[in-house]
C-alpha cells in the first residue's frame, strides 16, 4: 500500500506513517531505501516510530 502511493504520487510528494511495531517499520525503512526514496524514521514513544518518505 505504501508503495503503491507513492508511486501513483508526483515528484516531491512526501508520505507520512505511523508504525507501532520496530521491525514492520525496519522493514518500511529498508524497502524505500532500497527503491530510492528519502527515508527518515525516528522513535516518538516506546513502541511507536514515525517514518517520513519522500519521492
Amino acid at each position: 500500500m505504501v508503495m503503491e502511493k507513492l508511486e501513483k504520487s508526483e515528484k516531491g510528494t512526501t508520505l507520512n506513517m505511523l508504525v507501532d511495531c520496530s521491525s514492520t517499520g525496519e522493514k518500511i525503512y529498508g524497502v524505500l531505501q532500497d527503491e530510492g526514496y528519502d527515508v527518515k524514521m525516528v522513535r516518538i514513544k516506546e513502541s511507536e516510530w514515525a517514518i517520513k518518505a519522500k519521492k
